[in-house]
């Protein structure tokens, strides 16, 4: 009886102990029957006396696991300034020269202006203008239907570029601004008097500040202020005395005031 128990107690150790991954030890003096079958039962295969089988376990399989990581979709990076590149626009604006100088706070708008960005940040600028009015010899009033003296007129051009600085709202750009313009201007003083020409060449270097209408984005209004020089030279035609030149910097705005102001239509 009790080697029977014994030998039960065997045969539970070698089925239970390689599962666990521990090796079994051999009784002496009993056979340990394998884990393909035991003793009396068919197809089992009979164990060997005084060996004790061993179980080699497959190498453990490191499983790796999802991380569970939450990542938010990337947004698309927001534009730093109003997106101009490749546009188009047409306004008037101001050129220094095109008339007789003024104490207006803010410079006449006399030349038409066509604008183009090169990008977001970089646009150039070209003005032409020109101006023309006859003289009534009798009491000096200005008509375009009067021709009895001869009339002043006055032509010039200029180039400028422009750098967007920043955009403090959706509708305002903060510009630097850098223009040189060349006009040339004929007027008469009489009927008995020579023409007396005015060749006026002007560099500005300044800020300004351009704002889109809301409701209508395609219209801007921009007014800059800065440092002007204007070199000016007069020729009195038929040889009479009177030449003269001068040359100035001061703080004014594009033309002779101290402020410019600009309307463009963006297409």
């Amino acid at each position: 009886m009790q080697r029977s128990a014994v030998r039960t107690a065997a045969l539970w150790g070698a089925l239970v102990l390689p599962a666990f991954g521990l090796g079994a030890v051999g009784l002496p003096g009993f056979a340990t029957p394998p884990i393909g079958g035991l003793p009396g039962m068919t197809g089992g295969v009979q164990p060997q006396t005084g060996v004790m089988p061993t179980t080699e376990m497959p190498p453990q399989t490191q499983v790796q696991l999802p991380r569970l990581s939450r990542q938010m979709p990337a947004s698309a990076p927001k534009s730093e300034l109003r997106p101009l590149k490749g546009r188009w626009a047409v306004g008037v604006d101001s050129t220094p020269g095109l008339g007789a100088p003024t104490s207006q706070a803010v410079a006449t708008l006399n030349s038409l202006s066509l604008r183009y960005w090169l990008n977001d940040h970089w646009g150039v600028d070209l003005r032409l203008g020109g101006a023309y009015s006859s003289q009534q010899s009798s009491n000096s009033t200005l008509s375009p239907l009067v021709t009895q003296a001869p009339g002043g007129w006055g032509a010039g051009g200029g180039l400028g570029l422009r750098y967007n600085l920043s955009e403090p709202s959706s509708n305002v750009l903060v510009q630097a601004l850098a223009r040189a313009s060349g006009a040339q201007s004929a007027v008469p003083e009489d009927s008995q008097s020579p023409e007396v020409r005015t060749t006026t060449v002007a560099g500005f270097m300044g800020f300004g500040v351009e704002a889109f209408v809301p409701g209508w984005d395609w219209l801007s209004v921009e007014a800059s202020a800065g440092v002007t020089g204007l070199s000016q030279s007069q020729n009195t035609q038929g040889g009479a005395p009177g030449d003269a030149a001068a040359s100035g910097i001061g703080l004014a705005g594009c033309g002779y005031s101290p402020f410019n102001l600009a309307v463009h239509a963006y297409f």
